[in-house]
Order: structure tokens, then C-alpha cells, then sequence
């Protein structure tokens, strides 16, 4: 054991966990166990990286960001100011966090307990809605069982967690992993995998439209399914929009529906879009460039994505090829039914591989061509499985490795956070004493709407206010050797948040940066006037306060009579810039 390289020692508990899921697996197949217990047990890993690793629930990949979103609606703001840029609106999608906020008061529980019971519900709904579609596409119960598992948790081995770093150190290649299993999404803080529970949602109830000659239930809950995935997640529904369009007019083409069903679906298609509208044109119309979706322009940049395409669904294509017997037979059996699927899979995959989103997160276009994939290949690998079980099993399980991969990663081991932490009610509070007495005078003392000025964002979280500019200075985001402070809850940093997510100006991220900045740094010189004109001018006559961390930036501030000190603990203090003074900007 001990001759084994790292990556090789870190690989070991995965393939046990995907051997383990994979005997799981055959053995409930083998004895006709039926598909919804099959589902329910779909649910028990993501539920036990949530109970294995609490830091994982709340910290997750970027929680903080969406933590921040909630408790900003909890304090009564809504639509939800940003919490990083007082005084603009949210340019981020936040029907999820409404949803969390909601549960949050009602059940008086931590947003981050609420997020994982969303999660959980959600995946047991997607699970569902796939099994009950990919039964309509195959006819077959066990092959639905089949679709789900490959849709869902993986129907390859190249987005393993574990081998990103040494493929990309050892051969140069960048193996896409985020969004890769989609079942990945349902253990992070994030509304990806609410998103996807819609959009399967909307998958099933295509079937359903498409499938009847009159106006019926499928209808009814095609309308739904789409302006919900456009609430919670809009990259889901500008997908489920072009797959809509896209099956509608494969059907017609194929004479498989009346060109007046066909009116009709493209009517009600367009009649969600219509509901859904407002609130997108709120969410991108103040969005900098910086922050939109575009077409690919580099063909540099349009080769790498097909390479990564390919590398992603080549060994299933060649699978679906090798037993294709299946494939046609199940095409012909139920054309309407796969053609919408395969109408799902083309558009996800264009829309993939034709645009361009802030931090490559056109990713997610390819997390939806998967799970469309996996339903379309379905019979296949139960053709496999009937022809030769064994091949078969080696196959999931090899398949499995990636979810395996996320799981041990998440689950099992070690993090070190930034800030350790204890949940009361709907509080995230530090453990710290210091730090926990400073965010507790600001949830009890500062009113909703004052306005916090510190070198780090977690005011935003663990003080439920709202910071002026969110700055990282001495924040440190990855949980690895260059990072030894470990996890801060954000991931990136503080400009790519509101450059690339929130989508501000540039000028005007750095214009607040460098007033907030002021306040700190070796000079002994009092803030300049302008600085605090020009704040007033961004957050009018609402309270500002002032957080220092060092005893040189707080003696600054004690020598100015227009700031008055509020809080001191330890190396910590607030000073609240004078009302009278703050009423002449």
C-alpha cells in the first residue's frame, strides 16, 4: 500500500463506493425490486453526504453566495437587494431562495438545513419524473431503472473528481467535472438541482402533450414545468424552451402529430415564456457584458468544447452503436416519445457546444445533454445486460465512479473552513467567541437596511447584512496546500462574484472597491470627505458601519470625530459613520 502514489491511494475508496452502489444495484434488479424503491434508494447517498459532512452542507461550493441571497430576503428585501453591492438589485436568479426563506421562518431552521431538504426532495422528484419518462420512451420498467441510473449518475468515467488534477498535470487535457454526474448537483448549496427536477418535469410532461391529440393534464403541467424551471433556474429554461420547439416540429416533421397539436404546444411554449419574461428581463437588464451568454466567436475556443463533447459521451455513443439492434427497435416501438428526448439531447448539446456563458458555465447545457443521453441509450445497456451481465456490471460500476468520486470528496474528506460554525434557528453563528460576539451585535443591533463595510464578506452570512462592496482581503478559497486557512464558503473571489455572476460594471466594482478601501491601509490620514459623499451618494441616508479587524485601521477611525465606536471586542470593531454627518452626503 504504501508503494501507491496519492492519486492511486485516493482512488481506492472510490472504486470501493462504485463497486458497492453497483452491487447495490444489480442485486435489486435481479430481484425485481420495484423502480420507485429503486428511486428511493437513489436518494441515501446524497443524504449521507449531508449528514457525514455538515461543513460540506453549509460551506458546500460556493454557499455562501446563496446563503447570503436568503438571509437578504429574510430581512425583508425582495426582490432581494445583492448582498455584496448595497443598494442595486439582485442581477441573480433568486426563486430558490425565496422558496428557502419561506421554509426557513416557517420550520425556524438554518437556510443551509432548508437548502439539503430542498435538495433531497428535489432529486427524489427528478428521479420520478425520469423514471416515468424513460418508461414512456422504452415501454420497459427495468430499462426506465436503466435510464435513470445512466442519466443521473453517470454514463462515463471521465469527469472523476479525482483524476482532474493529475490528467491535466501529467497530459495537459481539462476534464469538465462540474454539472458532471448531474446527481452532483444535489448535494451542493446551489439551485441546480431544483432546476433539474423541473426540467424532467417538463421532459415528462412533452411526452405527455405531445402523445395526446387533445388538450389534456400533460398540458396543464407542461406550462408549469417550464415557468418553473425559468423561476429557479433559467439556463434550464432556455434549454427546455429550444427542446420544446424542437420535438414539436420532429413530430410534425415525422407526421407522428396534427399541425394542430403542434400549434398547440408551440402556443402554450410560448405563453410560459410570456409569464416568465418580467422576471428575466429584471434579472439581465442591468447586466454588464461581462455577465451575459454569447455565441462562440473563437473557433479556438469552439474546438476545445467539441473535444471535451466528444471525450464526454464517445464511449456511450460507441456503446449505443455496438448495440443499436435496441436502439431501432425502441425507435420504432415509440417514435414520438424519442424523438422528444432526442430533440432534448440535440438542442442541450447545441446550445452547449454554440455559446458562451461567464466562467464557462455553458457547462450545464452539457449536464442536460447527459441526462437526455442517458434515456435515449437506455436500451442498450439493458440489451448489454441481458447478452452478457457481467460486461454490463463492469460497465456501471466503471460508470459509477465519478458519483463515487464526488461522494468520498464531499462526504469523507477532510475540510477546513475558514470560519467553523453552529446552527440555532434560522442562525448561522461562528463559533469564535470573538467573531460570533461581532456578528451577533450586527443581527441584533444593526437595523435590516444598515450597510457594512469590511475586508471580508462573511458579514453577509453569519451577520445577515449587507455589505457596501464584497472584498476578500485575506480570504482564502480553495480547501488545498496554497490555501491552508482552508474553505471560505465562496470559492472565487469577491470581483469574479460581481463581475462575472452578479454581473456589475467593472468601473463601478472597482470605484466601490477602492472607496471601501480607503478605510483601511498604512496611512494615518483621516477618509477623505468625497469617500463618503460618494457612498452616501450609492446608499443614501441608510446607517454605515464601519468593521475593523486590526488595531491600526480602528485607531484611525477613533481619532475621527465623524465616526462613532459601536462595537469592541478583542482585535474586532464597528464604528457607525455619525448620523448628522451622514445626512450632509
Amino acid at each position: 500500500m504504501s508503494g501507491l502514489s496519492e492519486p492511486a491511494m485516493r482512488l481506492l475508496p472510490v472504486a470501493g463506493c462504485a463497486a458497492a452502489m453497483s452491487v447495490v444495484f444489480f442485486a435489486a434488479v435481479r430481484r425485481a425490486a420495484s423502480g420507485y424503491v429503486l428511486l428511493l434508494l437513489g436518494v441515501v447517498p446524497s443524504a449521507l453526504v449531508y449528514a457525514a459532512n455538515p461543513l460540506h452542507r453549509v460551506y458546500s461550493f460556493h454557499g455562501f453566495l446563496h446563503l447570503s441571497i436568503v438571509y437578504r430576503i429574510l430581512c425583508g428585501s425582495l426582490p432581494p437587494e445583492d448582498p455584496l453591492f448595497a443598494g442595486r438589485p439582485l442581477l441573480y436568479p433568486w426563486g430558490y431562495h425565496l422558496t428557502a426563506a419561506g421554509l426557513s421562518r416557517a420550520l425556524d431552521l438554518s437556510p443551509a438545513w432548508v437548502f439539503a431538504l430542498i435538495n433531497l426532495c428535489s432529486l427524489l422528484c427528478c428521479l420520478v419524473f425520469l423514471y416515468r419518462t424513460a418508461q414512456r420512451v422504452t415501454g420497459d420498467k427495468e430499462t426506465a431503472v436503466f435510464a435513470v441510473l445512466l442519466s443521473v449518475y453517470g454514463l462515463s468515467f471521465t469527469s472523476t473528481a479525482h483524476l482532474i488534477g493529475p490528467v491535466q498535470r501529467y497530459l495537459g487535457i481539462f476534464l469538465e467535472f462540474r454539472g458532471l454526474p448531474p446527481s452532483t448537483y444535489f448535494t451542493e448549496l446551489q439551485a441546480d438541482g431544483t432546476g433539474l427536477a423541473f426540467y424532467a418535469l417538463f421532459l415528462l410532461s412533452l411526452t405527455g402533450s405531445l402523445m395526446s391529440p387533445r388538450f389534456s393534464l400533460g398540458d396543464v403541467m407542461l406550462v408549469l414545468a417550464l415557468i418553473g424551471a425559468g423561476i429557479f433556474y433559467p439556463f434550464y429554461f432556455v434549454a427546455a424552451l429550444g427542446s420544446g420547439l424542437l420535438a414539436a416540429a420532429l413530430a410534425l416533421a415525422l407526421r407522428q402529430i396534427s399541425l394542430r397539436k403542434a400549434a398547440i404546444v408551440c402556443g402554450l411554449l410560448v405563453f410560459a415564456a410570456i409569464v416568465v419574461l418580467p422576471y428575466l428581463l429584471a434579472l439581465v437588464a442591468e447586466k454588464a457584458p461581462a455577465g451575459s451568454i454569447a455565441l462562440v466567436s473563437s473557433p479556438a475556443y469552439a474546438i476545445g468544447k467539441l473535444r471535451l463533447y466528444l471525450m464526454h459521451v464517445a464511449v456511450f455513443v460507441s456503446l449505443m452503436l455496438i448495440e443499436r439492434g435496441a436502439l431501432l427497435a425502441s425507435w420504432r416501438a415509440r417514435r414520438i416519445e424519442s424523438g422528444i428526448i432526442l430533440a432534448a439531447f440535440v438542442a442541450a448539446s447545441l446550445l452547449y457546444l454554440l455559446t458562451r456563458a461567464p466562467l464557462a458555465d455553458e457547462f450545464k447545457f452539457l449536464t442536460l445533454a447527459v441526462v437526455a443521453l442517458g434515456v435515449l441509450g437506455a436500451p442498450a445497456v439493458r440489451e448489454l445486460h441481458d447478452a452478457h451481465p457481467r460486461i454490463a456490471a463492469c460497465v456501471i460500476t466503471l460508470f459509477l465512479v465519478p458519483f463515487a468520486s464526488h461522494l468520498v470528496l464531499t462526504g469523507f474528506e477532510t475540510w477546513t473552513v475558514m470560519e467553523p460554525f453552529t446552527e440555532q434557528g434560522t442562525q448561522i453563528r461562528a463559533t469564535d467567541p470573538d467573531q460570533e460576539a461581532l456578528y451577533s451585535w450586527i443581527r441584533n443591533r444593526a437595523p435590516c437596511d444598515a450597510v457594512f463595510i469590511d475586508t471580508r464578506r462573511a458579514i453577509a452570512v453569519f451577520g445577515e447584512r449587507v455589505l457596501y462592496v464584497g472584498l476578500d482581503d485575506g480570504e482564502r478559497a480553495p480547501h488545498d496546500a496554497e490555501h491552508p486557512r482552508g474553505m471560505d464558503g465562496w470559492k472565487i473571489s469577491a470581483r469574479d462574484v460581481l463581475t462575472f455572476i452578479e454581473a456589475h460594471p467593472e468601473s463601478e466594482i472597482a470605484r466601490r472597491s477602492g472607496l471601501a478601501r480607503a478605510f483601511y491601509g498604512a496611512s494615518d490620514d483621516p477618509v477623505d470627505a468625497s469617500v463618503l459623499a460618494d457612498i452616501g451618494r450609492d446608499i443614501g441616508d441608510r446607517p454605515l458601519h464601519v468593521v475593523t479587524r486590526d488595531a491600526h485601521s480602528r485607531a484611525k477611525l477613533d481619532r475621527d470625530p465623524r465616526f462613532r465606536a459601536v462595537f469592541v471586542v478583542g482585535a474586532l470593531g464597528v464604528h457607525r459613520l455619525q448620523p448628522a454627518v451622514q445626512a450632509l452626503h
